[in-house]
């Protein structure tokens, strides 16, 4: 079982990915926010949730990069067979909440790891701060987008000043 951010359909074909490791799979269910996955290879639960050491400087920077270029977290099929795949709204609107779910988690990968530096910490400790609020901002956005009934999602948000900005009136 995984925790997700969208919902997958039974029998979609999915591409797992945390850091180095990947496997590919079948989403055999998908009910509130969990799936249960067919992996196609044996896969160690250890190495999974294990807490990766932080890589440092260029490192984690190139970790990053490549992550946003290799199609993170993309189903297999939307790689490879783009011709095939027909979006409509709702299925787009989802796929847009988990890539904004993916540019969050990034950021919070390496807030943590900046969290991690006390010299960091004591100079840039507001910034930090930002770098939270924008992550709750992206996970608000990233429901919203992809709610069946955007303005009771938007009425739900606990960050009343961006609830009042996708709710103001147009001109």
């Amino acid at each position: 079982m995984v925790e997700v951010s969208a919902p997958f359909s039974p029998g979609e074909e999915i591409l797992l990915r945390r850091g180095s490791l990947e496997v590919e799979g079948t989403v055999a269910w998908c009910i509130n926010g969990r799936a249960g996955i067919n992996f196609r290879e044996n896969v160690v639960v250890q190495q999974w949730v294990a807490r990766q050491q932080a890589a440092s400087g260029q490192t984690q920077v190139d970790q990053v990069v490549n992550a946003a270029r290799s199609n993170f977290g993309m189903p297999r099929a939307a790689a490879t067979r783009p011709s095939e795949i027909k979006l409509d709204a709702p299925v787009l609107n989802c796929r847009i909440a988990e890539e904004i779910l993916l540019v969050a988690r990034m950021i919070e990968q390496i807030g943590e790891d900046l969290a991690n530096e006390p010299l960091f910490i004591a100079r840039h400790g507001q910034s930090l701060q930002q770098m939270d609020v924008a992550i709750q901002a992206l996970g608000h956005l990233a429901r919203v987008i992809s709610a069946e009934d955007a303005k009771a999602a938007i009425c739900e948000i606990g960050m009343q000043s961006l609830a009042a900005r996708l709710l103001r009136r147009s001109l």
